[in-house]
């Protein structure tokens, strides 16, 4: 028997789920890759700039919507408690996103002009509780192991989306984007629906739900204000960046994260929610095991982006996007650090919320936004370039994530031997780059 047969034969319990996931993911995520290069022609850099501050107002709200409570679908120990779940993590997502809703129309009888002047404002409640219910459903086919019906929701989602957006660029008096984003998350709930997948209401009880409202307290507790924190760690800055410099400048922000972040998301969707539901049932040595071979792949995998994206460079991003586009091509490879360790340690960061250490993850997520804020606070006042406050921004991801990393080691037991030959090529990685950045941009 070859090598490859013994290596899935041995690990067919984590890899058929991984792949059912995997070729989901892949599909899902290669509809808005490939949609940006046509939207990119479509939509102008200031258009994408109204995008990103109304995803990273979202992504904000996203984390207070549930309380979190919908990450606690998973841990459930019964039918019964999941259904609960799902029913409270909904309920509290309808309450603030209306609360949300009376709270933007009052700015607008006040004339703020600030909140005003946001794109789509009126569209956020709306969009935050349908992402909410998204999650909750996707949560729960995750707890009942659905992985196939999680692929399905995804990719039809995306492909929604990109109609949308492709559709509204011909109105030019909306923003195409924000609105095919509200479309497409409406659409993957709907499908839910559509297919009648069961949902066992008859499980949820007043009492039941006051049950998990108290066992699962540590969610709101700690992993609402240690994901608050995250979340403001990443959309903060965008928010923080229109301050100091041109929508245009927050559109090639936006552009070069959202293209990062697709692989990213790629991973944590097809490897992340496995490695959280088998870490969740399995001993330590089978979870460590898992750990590492997620570990090499995902090394494998930065080292190829690295060397694709130093070799291609800012011409590929032109040639692709536009020539307007072509200075995201240098933003890229600033933040290209900070992306090889989110690649490497983001499907793993689950670990904090299975082994219920919620609290050290709080810490390190205060510490990433305070660095990260801090980047674009002293570079935005010290009339910094935008470039040299990007890259201060992604040094700062590299220092929290890689401590966030170690500490990963730590919880999962991960061989010492394993853990100095991973920072090795992580090093190596960090300095080829760096002597790059050096000779390119100094």
């Amino acid at each position: 028997m070859s090598f490859w047969k013994r290596f899935v034969a041995h690990n067919s319990e984590i890899i058929r789920p991984i792949l059912t996931l995997g070729v989901g993911s892949v599909c899902a995520q290669l509809i808005p890759f490939v949609m940006s290069f046509v939207l990119a022609r479509l939509y102008s850099p200031e258009a994408f700039g109204e995008l990103g501050l109304f995803v990273n107002y979202a992504g904000i709200l996203l984390i207070i919507a549930s309380a979190r409570y919908e990450l606690a679908i998973v841990r459930a120990r019964t039918p019964s408690e999941a259904a609960s779940v799902s029913f409270l993590s909904a309920g509290i997502a309808f309450l603030l996103c209306l609360f949300l809703t009376i709270l933007i129309s009052i700015t607008d009888l006040c004339r703020w002009e600030y909140i005003r002047g946001v794109s789509g404002r009126y569209l956020l409640p709306a969009f935050v509780f349908f992402s909410v219910l998204f999650q909750i459903l996707v949560n729960y086919q995750n707890y009942t192991e659905g992985y196939k019906s999680i692929a399905y929701f995804t990719v039809f989602r995306n492909i929604i989306q990109a109609i949308a957006r492709v559709s509204f660029s011909f109105l030019s008096y909306i923003n195409g984007l924000i609105w095919g984003a509200l479309t497409g998350v409406i659409g993957g709930c709907l499908l839910f629906f559509v297919r009648k997948l069961t949902f066992p209401w008859h499980l949820v009880s007043p009492r039941k739900i006051g049950y998990v409202l108290r066992r699962y307290v540590n969610f709101p507790k700690y992993a609402l204000p240690s994901s608050l924190f995250n979340s403001l760690s990443t959309n903060l800055p965008v928010i923080l960046f229109a301050l100091f410099f041109s929508k245009q400048e927050v559109g090639y922000f936006t552009m070069t994260t959202t293209l990062f972040y697709l692989p990213v998301s790629l991973v944590s969707n097809s490897i992340g929610q496995v490695f959280y539901k088998k870490a969740s049932v399995w001993d330590s040595g089978k979870t460590a095991h898992f750990c590492w071979l997620i570990l090499c792949f995902n090394g494998l995998l930065s080292g190829l982006v690295l060397a694709f994206l130093l070799g291609m460079g800012s011409p590929l991003f032109a040639y692709l996007l536009g020539e307007e586009w072509q200075t995201i091509g240098d933003y890229a490879i600033l933040l290209l650090p900070w992306f090889i360790l989110v690649l490497c340690f983001s499907p793993l960061s689950l670990i904090f919320d299975v082994k219920d250490r919620q609290r050290t993850e709080m810490y390190l997520n205060i510490a990433a936004f305070t660095t990260r804020v801090a980047a674009i606070l002293v570079g935005g006042y010290g009339a910094l370039s935008a470039q040299d406050v990007i890259l201060g921004y992604g040094l700062c991801g590299v220092v929290v994530w890689l401590i966030e990393g170690l500490i990963i080691f730590r919880i999962v037991k991960v061989p010492a031997l394993r853990q100095w030959a991973f920072i090795v090529y992580l090093s190596g990685l960090v300095i080829i780059w760096g002597i790059y950045v050096w000779y390119r941009f100094v």
